[in-house]
C-alpha cells in the first residue's frame, strides 16, 4: 500500500482519542534503541508537564514494544514517522529524510508525509537501447530488473514494429495484464513513438527521451526519469488549476477553505512548503484527506499562484 492510501485510510478510521504524539526520525541521527529510547524521554517530560504521567503510560506501553532498530535495518526508506495516540501507534516509511523532531498536539502532525506523498514516484520502466530492452520497476531513486521469461529478440521477427509487440506482449503477460502502474518507455525519439504507435499498455509515458551519450547507466536514466515525470506532475497541476480558475472552483482565502474542507467539499489542497507551516493548514490537510481529497506540498517557486495556500473545490 502506498503511502497516500495507508494515511487516508488512517484518517478515515474510527476517531481515535487523542493528544497525538508525531515523532519524525532520521536514520542517519538517531541509530539504535538505545538513542530512540533516550530520544522518548526527552518527549515524556513534555508529555507528563501537560498531561501527567498517568496518561503517558498509556503511551509508553505502545512505544516500549516499538523496535527501532530492526525498523531501521530492514527499512530501505531514509526516515520514519511514529504517530502514537492514547488507542494506537500508527508508523510510516518516509523516502525523504526528515528532521528528527517530535510534536504533542491534539491531532497528527502530517505535513512531512504530504511532503513523501507529493514527490513519490512508482512505476515500470521499459529501457529500449540498441535492438534489445530492459524492463525495471522504479521506486522514488530504487529501482529493481525485471526478468522477462522467454523475451522476445529482435531477431524472432522482420521488422522493429513487429519486435515491439512481442515486448508489449511480454510485458502484459508479465504484469497479468494490469496496466494501472505508468509504464515509462526511454529510448531514442523513433523508438519511443513507433513502441507508443502499437502498444497495448493504457497507462503509457512514451515521450521521455533519453541520449545514452549524456545518460549512460540507469542510475542517471531513472534520476532523468523522476524530474520529468515531477515536470509533468506540476504542468498538470497547473492546467487543473488553470481549469478551475476558469469555472470560479479556486479557494485562497483560509477561512474560506476551512468551510469547504469541514463539508467534504476540496477535491484538491495545494500547500506552499515553507519551514513554518501552521496547525490550522496541518489541519485543513487532514479534514481534505479525510474526505477522500488530494493534498499536495510544493515548492514556492512551482505553486500555480503566489498564495501559501489554494484549495479546488469539487462543486
Amino acid at each position: 500500500m502506498n503511502i497516500d492510501m495507508q494515511l487516508k485510510n488512517t484518517l478515515t478510521l474510527e476517531a481515535e482519542q487523542g493528544p497525538f504524539i508525531s515523532l519524525f526520525i532520521n536514520f542517519n541521527k538517531i541509530q539504535d534503541n538505545l538513542e530512540f529510547n533516550q530520544f522518548i524521554a526527552k518527549i515524556k517530560d513534555r508529555f507528563t508537564a501537560k498531561y501527567g504521567e498517568t496518561y503517558w503510560n498509556k503511551y509508553y506501553k505502545k512505544l516500549k514494544h516499538f523496535n527501532y532498530s530492526r525498523e531501521k535495518n530492514v527499512s530501505d526508506s531514509k526516515s520514519i514517522a511514529v504517530y502514537v495516540s492514547y488507542d494506537s501507534i500508527h508508523l510510516f516509511n518516509l523516502n525523504h529524510a526528515v528532521k528528527t523532531s517530535a510534536t504533542i498536539a491534539s491531532t497528527m502532525c502530517i505535513i512531512p508525509l504530504i511532503k513523501d506523498i507529493t514527490d513519490e514516484c512508482y512505476y515500470k520502466m521499459l529501457v529500449l537501447k540498441d535492438n534489445d530492452f530492459k524492463m525495471y520497476t522504479v521506486h522514488n531513486d530504487k529501482y529493481e530488473e525485471l526478468k522477462i521469461p522467454n523475451a522476445p529478440a529482435l531477431a524472432f521477427t522482420n521488422n522493429k514494429k513487429d519486435f515491439f509487440k512481442l515486448i508489449d506482449e511480454s510485458i502484459l503477460e508479465k504484469l497479468n495484464n494490469d496496466d494501472t502502474i505508468p509504464l515509462v518507455v526511454v529510448g531514442s525519439q523513433n523508438d519511443c513513438e513507433l513502441y507508443s504507435a502499437n502498444s497495448k499498455y493504457n497507462n503509457l509515458i512514451s515521450d521521455i527521451n533519453i541520449s545514452y551519450q549524456d545518460y549512460p547507466s540507469i542510475n542517471y536514466i531513472v534520476e532523468h526519469v523522476n524530474y520529468q515525470l515531477y515536470q509533468k506532475f506540476i504542468k498538470n497541476l497547473r492546467f487543473n488549476y488553470n481549469k478551475a480558475v476558469n469555472k470560479s472552483k479556486v479557494l485562497t482565502e483560509t477561512k474560506e477553505i476551512a468551510g469547504a474542507a469541514i463539508s467534504g467539499y476540496i477535491d484538491t489542497l495545494i500547500i506552499s512548503d515553507n519551514d513554518t507551516i501552521s496547525s490550522q493548514i496541518n489541519d485543513l490537510a487532514i479534514t481534505t484527506m479525510g474526505f477522500g481529497g488530494d493534498v499536495y506540498l510544493i515548492d514556492k517557486d512551482n505553486m500555480p499562484n503566489d498564495c501559501e495556500l489554494i484549495a479546488i473545490n469539487r462543486l
